[in-house]
């Protein structure tokens, strides 16, 4: 089934209402609450009714309520990110998520956590960097990346962003 059929009739109308809820973002099996990256779009549905209108036609998905954006390419699942600050820096009031880190172990983070505890439990990061705005680290997960961006200067989590590599050059 194609779903871009769905462009002008907007299916997650009818899905029950994003109540927020626990977030959980396995490492190990690409997965947000049990939706796996290159899933089809549909299956999120288990996170309820995106916040923003017409998520097919503009293949972006916003739960405000746990600060969860999920992107489809295709109309299947290619990028998942939690947010912790809206884009001018402030506080979301989005809780916290639990990681399954790749080795297996659970850690629970929110808005005020330092992203450099999650780093025992990743491989070696491919690229890191800061500049005013914001600090970054990449991981490289196989055949995905890991991305965690932090405020500079030591400062707390903003984002964890997971999405596949994409191939060589592209």
């Amino acid at each position: 089934m194609v779903f871009g059929l769905f462009r002008n009739d907007d299916p997650t109308a009818q899905w029950p209402e994003h109540v927020g809820g626990d977030v959980l973002l396995d490492l190990r099996a690409f997965t947000l609450n049990t939706v796996p990256i290159g899933a089809p779009a549909l299956e999120l549905e288990v996170l309820g009714r995106p916040t923003n209108r017409r998520p097919f036609k503009d293949e972006r998905f916003e739960f405000t309520r746990t600060g969860v954006v999920v992107e489809i390419e295709n109309d299947k699942v290619s990028y998942f990110a939690v947010t912790f600050v809206d884009p001018s820096g402030n506080a979301l009031d989005s809780g916290p998520v639990t990681i399954v880190m790749p080795n297996g172990t659970h850690l629970t983070v929110g808005g005020d956590s330092d992203p450099m505890l999650l780093l025992p439990h990743l491989p070696p990061p491919d690229i890191a960097g800061e500049d005013e705005q914001e600090r970054w680290i990449e991981f490289d997960l196989g055949h995905h990346k890991l991305e965690l961006e932090a405020a500079p200067n030591g400062g707390a989590l903003r984002r964890i962003n997971l999405f596949p590599k994409g191939p060589p050059g592209g």
